[in-house]
């Protein structure tokens, strides 16, 4: 029995089946299911022969046989549908197909350039952060309240020992989903790996930007994390400049919480501001591009104002950084980290021989001690 034999007959037992499944007897739409999967399977395997056929009809001096098509490949598919687990939602099978009558078929396969464009690195926010792996969908977390009294003290010999407390506010959030995703050809992926690989390289690059714009605005909309203002012309507010800004931030961090400032996010326009600028015998403050200031060192990329660990990302806004002890005070939860995953059988992929590359993450960035992070502002008028 062939393969247009064997879907005529899987289709005969499907509508034998049609009564039994209105009732909605169990067992028959069971049998159903498995019936149309297998229609599924067998359409596909007579697509893929005919294609083959046509194709090797093309470029062959003769046209092969359809009876020999089948005795080629249709046997092999056969054999690996034996061993396929039927109960894997979007299975498949493969084989290449020639004419038994061919001793070899030669196609010129064009040369390929593979030199990619190297994908631009993203430095994560959450790369600051402390992080967990956790196994559920939510998350049960504690933000410490101010803490009050005196405690610990130096008593003398005798005396009574100093009292503090402080409280903890307990929070429950679902992790959230950043995904998205790509089609490519699947002849894209099988038969050139670089492009694969490349393929992922974009997808996760896209998705920690995503990530750096989701973690910069759950700070941000944090309540009860501090500020600081500023202004230039020195007239109002807690600095004299922006630079200022974050080592008053810094400072009203080290110095209000039992944690240290260790990290700044910054606009890419502010980060320019603060590496070119210039004292009043024009040298680079933060070093300049040959020599640095005053000859000490050319410039450093990390070049990090205060001590401060530096993440410059657009999704901040320009003029107002935020200064965090981002170790101590800030927390990214994740389940399973950052993953690629290349689908065959979704939609019409297989129609269209293609296949969809998916990149997802699940997580969630908490503030745990909102004192511990502070958002710079600009003074108004």
């Amino acid at each position: 029995m062939n393969l247009k034999e064997q879907l005529k007959a899987k289709k005969a037992e499907l509508a034998a089946l049609k009564t039994q499944i209105e009732s909605g007897d169990a067992d028959a739409i069971k049998a159903g299911e498995e019936l149309a999967e297998a229609i599924k399977s067998l359409e596909i395997a007579i697509a893929e022969a005919a294609k083959a056929h046509d194709l090797l009809a093309m470029i062959g001096d003769e046209e092969p046989a359809a009876e020999d098509v089948e005795e080629d490949g249709i046997k092999s598919l056969m054999v690996q549908a034996k061993s396929v687990d039927k109960n894997v939602k979007g299975w498949s099978i493969s084989a290449n197909v020639k004419a038994a009558t061919d001793t070899m078929t030669s196609v010129q396969i064009a040369d390929i350039d593979k030199t990619v464009v190297p994908q631009a690195q993203v430095e994560k926010v959450t790369d600051l952060f402390s992080g967990a792996t956790i196994s559920g969908n939510a998350v049960t977390y504690f933000t410490e309240d101010a803490f009050e009294g005196t405690s610990p003290a130096v008593v003398a010999e005798g005396a009574k020992k100093a009292q503090g407390s402080t409280g903890y506010t307990s929070h429950t959030e679902a992790l959230v989903k950043i995904a998205g995703y790509v089609k490519e050809t699947d002849e894209v992926l099988e038969d050139n790996a670089f492009l694969a690989s490349a393929v992922e390289d974009v997808m996760r690059y896209r998705l920690a930007k995503v990530e750096n714009a989701y973690a910069i605005g759950k700070i941000q909309g944090t309540s009860g994390i501090g500020t600081v203002t500023y202004t230039d012309s020195g007239n109002t507010g807690d600095a004299d400049s922006l630079v200022d800004a974050i080592l008053y931030a810094k400072t009203q961090i080290d110095s209000t919480t039992p944690y240290t400032a260790d990290c700044v996010l910054i606009n890419p326009a502010d980060y320019f501001a603060l590496i070119t600028a210039k004292d009043d015998n024009g040298q680079y403050m933060g070093g300049g591009y040959f020599l640095g200031a005053y000859g000490n060192g050319g410039y450093n990329p990390s070049y990090r104002p205060w001590g401060l660990r530096v993440v410059v990302d657009s999704n901040v806004v320009s003029g107002e950084p935020i200064v965090a002890a981002g170790k101590e005070a800030i927390k990214f939860y994740t389940k399973n980290g950052a993953t690629v995953k290349v689908y065959e059988q979704n939609e019409d992929d297989a129609l269209y021989n293609r296949v969809t590359v998916l990149a997802e993450e699940r997580g969630l960035v908490v503030v745990k001690c909102p004192a511990a992070v502070v958002q710079i502002e600009a003074a108004t008028a």
